[in-house]
């Protein structure tokens, strides 16, 4: 299988984004360099769990970090998220013309897209954003052809994880926030068979789990 090809975002660009204040870009220029390492490493490893494929949807892009990787490893790409203003920003810095960009609305869980439509779905970090992720999940599976791949990466919220948020990031938990990546786990397990998981840094010290699921 030929290996997967993947693309960081330069730290100039990255800190001009940073000045833009666009989303969720701090993270991969934090100034402990094993935090920038880890979420960079959470890419990487959603891309290897991927395969050779045509048609890929990136649901809820964030700051558009994954979109030069997806973009040079698959022949159509689609970013769906609330707030494409950093997406549309990486996609002219990289020239990603086979990336087409979706601005979604709040509170509309129907995707504007076909039955059967995408070979693999990635989705970083974004499912505990949802009370209730079995919702988005169900449009997943009408979304995604037959044996299609779900990517997922998320926090775990364990001890662990909660420490470094607290001490070193200094920071709450976010109110959009509202669950973890157990609980969206278990919702995908009502709807797709889970291939593979992954946790990361390591299982010892379990910051995010990422896994596959396959639709059947």
């Amino acid at each position: 299988m030929e290996k997967m090809k993947f693309v960081k975002i330069t730290k100039p660009h990255l800190r001009y984004m940073k000045s833009r204040n666009f989303n969720e870009i701090a993270d991969y220029l934090h100034r402990n360099p094993l935090i920038a390492w880890l979420f960079w490493k959470r890419l990487k490893t959603m891309l290897n769990l991927s395969k050779p494929a045509k048609r890929v949807l990136d649901f809820g892009s964030g700051s558009g970090v994954f979109l030069p990787s997806l973009s040079r490893n698959f022949v159509e790409v689609y970013a769906f998220d609330l707030d494409i203003e950093s997406l549309e920003y990486v996609k002219k810095t990289y020239n990603l013309e086979n990336v087409k960009i979706i601005k979604g609305v709040r509170g509309k869980n129907r995707l504007p897209y076909k039955n059967n439509f995408f070979d693999i779905i990635f989705a970083a970090d974004v499912l505990e954003h949802f009370k209730d992720s079995l919702k988005i999940q169900e449009e997943f599976k009408r979304i995604l052809k037959i044996n299609g791949s779900l990517i997922v990466s998320g926090p775990t919220e364990n001890f662990l994880y909660r420490l470094v948020r607290k001490y070193i990031y200094r920071q709450r938990k976010p109110k959009d926030h509202y669950t973890d990546i157990f609980d969206v786990m278990n919702k995908s397990k009502r709807l797709f068979k889970i291939e593979k998981i992954i946790i990361l840094p390591c299982p010892l010290i379990p910051g995010f789990k990422i896994y596959r699921a396959k639709k059947v």
